[in-house]
């Protein structure tokens, strides 16, 4: 209907082009021709002229009418170009954090990296990464956070993890300025106040380790799909490289250590002693090494059942761990032997 509407209009526009070439061709040649004092001439080329004059209005107006969709299409399409644009923009930011942080070799570059590209492309006015390992020295850790002044001193050692929902949901939750009264465990301890909308992100690496990004944008701007869609993307592009760095991690410890006891093996052994020996030798100190060899173990065995041979190389382990000093490596050589490293140690202080 629109198609026969506009070429109705584009017919009508060329009848009235063509009639006035006509009026302008016959006022031509009756100017040429035109006697003086006719008065009926006279009047007969002003009712062309003014004829004209409306012709041209008329087709004026009908072309300003038909060129509107194509004015309304130019603007839908630069509007179109700067969205593509800001995309591409986008795109490329996304390739570049993908690529800096599959070519991280440790985890805290990786969680760097997460921080600094999301308080950029996000224009935040906080953030803040925090780890949860309840195995670890520290339980609470954090791992990257944005300006530096934004923690409170001293605040993530009176932090409670259960008290974070997105920690013991493990979903993301989305914090409003004047929402509900129960927040997130890290605002308290933020210097920020709570006027500005907050969205938290949690996700775990392993099986014990969680992890909080914590995100703060300024006051009066809010949390719009785009933004939270963007902040997932990032966060789960860390959270699959943390992976993977973790799995290396794991399968390295794994490859070093005896499945039994969690000490050292023989395999890793070569590896580490060839260091401390270097170590002793360029710094000209003592190097004690102890050989353990468990007495009447195959009795124990024979009698009671490996289970309780393996129970008791665990203890042993266990003992040695408790005991040694922490620049101290301890390894099981094979069975029921063990082999301990003492760095600057002399044989007087190692017996």
């Amino acid at each position: 209907m629109k198609q026969s509407s506009l070429h109705v209009q584009l017919v009508l526009l060329g009848l009235l082009g063509v009639g006035f070439g006509a009026v302008v061709a016959g006022v031509t040649m009756l100017w040429i021709g035109l006697p003086e004092g006719d008065e009926m001439l006279t009047r007969m080329l002003s009712c062309f002229v003014l004829a004209g004059t409306i012709g041209v209005g008329f087709w004026s107006l009908s072309a300003r009418r038909l060129l509107r969709p194509l004015y309304r299409l130019h603007d839908d399409f630069d509007a179109s170009k700067q969205v593509l644009s800001v995309r591409t923009k986008t795109v490329d930011r996304l390739l570049d954090f993908s690529q800096t942080v599959q070519g991280a070799g440790k985890a805290q570059q990786i969680f760097q990296s997460l921080c600094y590209f999301l308080h950029t492309e996000l224009s935040l006015a906080g953030l803040t990464i925090i780890t949860h390992d309840p195995d670890a020295a520290s339980a609470i850790e954090l791992k990257a956070s944005w300006p530096e002044n934004l923690l409170k001193p001293d605040a993530l050692g009176e932090m409670d993890a259960a008290l974070c929902p997105c920690m013991r949901q493990n979903l993301p939750r989305h914090f409003k300025p004047e929402g509900s009264p129960v927040r997130c465990a890290v605002e308290k301890a933020l210097s920020l106040p709570k006027t500005h909308a907050a969205y938290c992100i949690p996700f775990t690496i392993g099986r014990k380790t969680q992890c909080v990004v914590h995100m703060l944008l300024a006051p009066n701007e809010t949390w719009t799909d785009q933004r939270q869609q963007l902040a997932h993307t990032y966060v789960n592009t860390a959270c699959s490289s943390l992976m993977s760095l973790h799995l290396l991690e794991d399968a390295e410890q794994r490859s070093m250590t005896d499945p039994l006891t969690a000490l050292f093996n023989r395999r890793s052994m070569e590896q580490l002693l060839q260091r401390e020996v270097a170590l002793s030798e360029r710094h000209g100190s003592s190097l004690s090494l102890v050989m353990i060899d468990m007495d009447r173990f195959k009795e124990i065995n024979d009698s009671h059942g490996h289970a309780a041979g393996d129970h008791m190389l665990r203890a042993f382990a266990d003992c040695v761990r408790m005991t040694l000093r922490k620049t101290d490596l301890a390894f099981r050589y094979g069975g029921d032997e063990f082999v301990i490293a003492l760095p600057q140690t002399p044989l007087a202080q190692a017996q």
